[in-house]
Parts: C-alpha cells; sequence; structure tokens
C-alpha cells in the first residue's frame, strides 16, 4: 500500500497534474511549459524529475534535452 501512498502524493501536487494535463493533449518542451504554467525552469526540471521516476513521464525527453512528453 505504501506504493499507492507515494503515487497519490505525487499527482496530489497541483503544478504536477497541470505539467501532466499538458503533457497529455501534445509533446511540450520544458521552455513551453515554463511559459504556459507561468513557472520557472528549476521548478519545471524538478516536477518533470519526480514525475519521471514515478513513471508519469517518459524518459526520452531526457535524451533529446528539448521535448517531454
Amino acid at each position: 500500500m505504501q506504493g499507492m501512498e507515494s503515487i497519490f502524493e505525487i499527482i496530489a501536487e497541483p503544478n504536477r497534474r497541470a505539467i501532466l494535463s499538458l503533457l497529455a493533449s501534445s509533446q511540450q518542451s520544458v521552455g513551453e511549459i515554463e511559459r504556459q504554467l507561468a513557472m520557472t525552469q528549476p521548478t519545471v526540471s524538478k516536477h518533470l524529475r519526480v514525475l519521471r521516476e514515478a513513471g508519469f513521464v517518459d524518459p526520452r525527453w531526457m535524451r533529446s534535452a528539448v521535448y517531454t512528453g
């Protein structure tokens, strides 16, 4: 049950849900996420790292260093 609690904690964060919502509709660059959600690059990167580690975001974006989704 610990795993489920962690998943709920991850998606309970409003900024992470907003990022997931953007990525569900199309591939976005980190800069596009920053502009659309009025977040700083370090904030977007932190949330993407958490989402990636939890398996919500495809790690392919790290190879290109431009796009995620």
